[in-house]
């Protein structure tokens, strides 16, 4: 396991496979001084099936504005994300009826189907990180992925970054 380790998705233009490169190089910080996401309201789904990681995640997001609603499992954040728009999804990979690859396919196809809604930033929140996990992760329409346990200040980080 990586831990404290995060990363994104990048198009290798020198690479014509069409291959997705994770890059686990650290992100600059871009959070107020008091740990705020800066500069707007945010709507953020968190998808795990964990109640303790649900309670950890809950209290990570204190400092974030806006509002922070949990799923179970990944079919229930599809149909969640069919009803609402959010901002962020944190979305854990390994959980019962559907697992977070698949949840991130389903909500991707939802918002291409509406030219309307805007996209979310979907990040993987995970301790798989394996190089052909990750690469599976940007193939679903992921953002990137945060390795668990997950600190504050990375998470806050990861969030602002995608946003910008």
């Amino acid at each position: 396991m990586l831990e404290g380790i995060e990363g994104r998705f990048e198009d290798d233009t020198n690479d014509r496979s069409g291959s997705l490169t994770a890059r686990m190089d650290p992100l600059a910080r871009a959070t107020t001084r008091d740990g705020r996401v800066a500069g707007r309201s945010l709507r953020i789904l968190v998808v795990e099936d964990n109640r303790t990681n649900q309670l950890v995640m809950r209290h990570l997001l204190k400092s974030v504005e806006g509002e922070v609603a949990l799923a179970e499992n990944g079919r229930e954040a599809v149909e969640l994300a069919m009803s609402a728009h959010y901002d962020v999804i944190l979305m854990d990979i390994q959980m019962p009826l559907l697992d977070g690859v698949e949840a991130a396919r389903q909500i991707r196809a939802i918002e291409r189907a509406d030219p309307i809604r805007s996209r979310a930033v979907i990040l993987a929140t995970t301790a798989n990180t394996m190089t052909d996990q990750i690469a599976e992760y940007g193939r679903a329409g992921m953002d990137g992925w945060l390795a668990k346990p997950i600190a504050k200040d990375r998470l806050l980080t990861a969030i602002t970054e995608r946003l910008n």
